[in-house]
């Protein structure tokens, strides 16, 4: 990347020198995208599990007049819409950089990029 490139509007220029300031400054980017999934995931969670309890209630009317199989396969069914839902995820933001090593990355000498190891 040019460090001559115009920021776009809305960020803001942060150069990176060491890996210890690369370090830093993704486990706080991760710190603050992982805050706003696990909100917005907390909020379509809340309104999931209303519209469940709402459902559910219907459902369990229902429920006294279907044959015993059929209730059987409703509370089944019940039970797993009301398993725990997750409320944490990893944000995944990373620096490509700092991810390839040697054990990530092509090797110099492969058919495909045509490299040789030695000159010929």
């Amino acid at each position: 990347m040019n460090n001559s490139a115009p920021v776009p509007a809305g960020y803001e220029r942060k150069e990176l020198r060491t890996f210890a300031e690369a370090d830093h400054a993704l486990k706080r980017v991760n710190a603050a995208e992982r805050r706003k999934i696990e909100q917005r995931m907390e909020a379509e969670c809340a309104q999931i599990e209303a519209n469940e309890k709402i459902n559910h209630g219907a459902l369990r009317m229902q429920m006294q007049q279907m044959s015993p199989a059929g209730r059987a396969f409703a509370r089944l069914a019940m039970a797993r819409a009301e398993q725990k839902r997750p409320r944490t995820f990893d944000a995944n933001v990373y620096l490509d950089v700092r991810e390839r090593d040697a054990s990530n990355r092509e090797a110099f000498e492969d058919s495909r990029t045509g490299w040789r190891n030695r000159k010929g």
